[in-house]
């Protein structure tokens, strides 16, 4: 992605992207799917679905608003 960008792009953009897109993937892979993905696989709660509204926005929602500002 460095050698192919416009020049317009700065690195750093680049670099702060990529952060993001992994902090998404770990957040993803050791919060959410193990304690609220996996335990809807059993029953349905509202409990889950609370905490599913509660920590998607701290964990993810802000990490997607800064990623669609730096590549809108």
């Amino acid at each position: 992605m460095f050698w192919l960008r416009p020049i317009a792009i700065p690195k750093s953009f680049i670099i702060i992207f990529w952060l993001l897109e992994i902090w998404i993937f770990i957040s993803t892979a050791v919060y959410l799917v193990p304690k609220i993905q996996l335990p809807f696989n059993d029953h349905f709660s509202l409990k889950l679905i609370e905490d599913l509204n509660k920590y998607y926005s701290i964990l993810q929602g802000s990490t997607g608003w800064v990623l669609y500002i730096i590549t809108g």
